[in-house]
């Protein structure tokens, strides 16, 4: 099955803020440009999630007041993690991923993608969340299938001449 296959499971398309937990096969599409974007699998029980997080850290931006977790990294590897531990998922039966983080505008500073990386990988890091396999940084967004079933994450790099695929436990 290829990634712009249109039989196999069901479509979502997650937008900016969003993240979801998939209980059932579901094939995941987002674009990231400097946003990240982390999954987490559960071999033993065949269930994927993955989030769409705009900004870096909540507590530089939110002082306090409610607000939605899967807009920041940080706040979302939290929301993340605790919905896969309510379900019976262990750290150590978890396989993560981290995309995302494109610099296009300036890519000599650092950049809101580089900040958006940083905090999604210490987030994980502060739970002893071991990564597998990321594709982080660079000056050119990302389109990724996910297919939560498998855990398997498909990449293209957008404005390339061609595509790069990235299967699980490539690095």
């Amino acid at each position: 099955m290829t990634p712009g296959s249109k039989t196999g499971p069901p479509a979502h398309y997650l937008n900016i803020s969003q993240g979801v937990l998939c209980r059932e096969p579901t094939r995941v599409i987002t674009v990231l440009g400097s946003c990240v974007s982390v999954t987490l699998f559960s071999r033993r029980l065949g269930i994927g999630s993955i989030f769409h997080a705009l900004m870096p850290q909540w507590k530089a931006q939110e002082n306090g007041q409610l607000f939605n977790v899967f807009k920041y990294a940080d706040s979302a590897v939290e929301a993340q993690l605790n919905a896969m531990h309510e379900l019976g998922v262990t750290i150590s039966g978890l396989e993560c991923k981290v995309f995302g983080g494109a610099n296009a505008l300036f890519p000599h500073e650092v950049s809101v993608g580089d900040r958006n990386v940083r905090s999604a990988l210490e987030a994980l890091a502060a739970h002893k969340v071991r990564v597998k396999a990321m594709d982080v940084g660079g000056n050119v967004g990302r389109k990724l299938v996910f297919y939560s079933h498998t855990g398997d994450v498909f990449v293209k790099r957008l404005n390339q001449p061609e595509c790069r695929v990235r299967r699980k436990g490539a690095k």
